[in-house]
């Protein structure tokens, strides 16, 4: 028990409060040492509140940079897969920079100088035989397959 200066003891939850002041100075201590790795780009050396910093910039960036209609399909690619990390981000990428997202924003040329700023809201899938298709094709509407329908 701690005294103070009226002569009486006091406990705290049954343990003093030097101990509490004690175990609170060795916590700082430990964050402030250079042993921490940031989660999110794996810089190590770091203190705790280094880390904890960078990893809020890079979650920042990450909502800035990575569009919304890119997370359903990344998700889907590296959900249950086993593969390493480096052909994730490869198939990631791919997928990304060679095909359409529904909700994607994009500009549309309209003849040489017209772009018209748009909205992924379907896309048509490159294979699909059904009767559904074979109307549309005797309807003589367009079933290319890699048309995306745009509004």
């Amino acid at each position: 028990a701690c005294q103070c200066q009226t002569g009486w003891a006091f406990q705290l939850q049954k343990a003093p409060v030097c101990h509490f002041y004690r175990e609170y100075e060795a916590r700082l201590e430990r964050y402030s040492e250079r042993i921490w790795t940031c989660k999110s780009t794996g810089s190590s050396q770091l203190t705790h509140k280094e880390a904890w910093e960078e990893e809020q910039e890079v979650a920042e960036l990450l909502k800035e940079e990575f569009p919304a209609w890119y997370e359903k399909l990344v998700l889907e690619i590296v959900h249950h897969n086993t593969v390493s990390l480096e052909k994730l981000v490869d198939a990631a990428w791919l997928e990304i920079m060679t095909k359409f997202a529904v909700g994607e924003e994009c500009d549309f040329e309209v003849g040489k100088e017209k772009m018209l700023p748009v909205k992924v809201v379907k896309i048509h899938p490159l294979e699909k035989v059904d009767e559904e298709a074979s109307e549309k094709k005797s309807d003589g509407a367009c079933d290319s397959p890699s048309m995306v329908q745009l509004w």
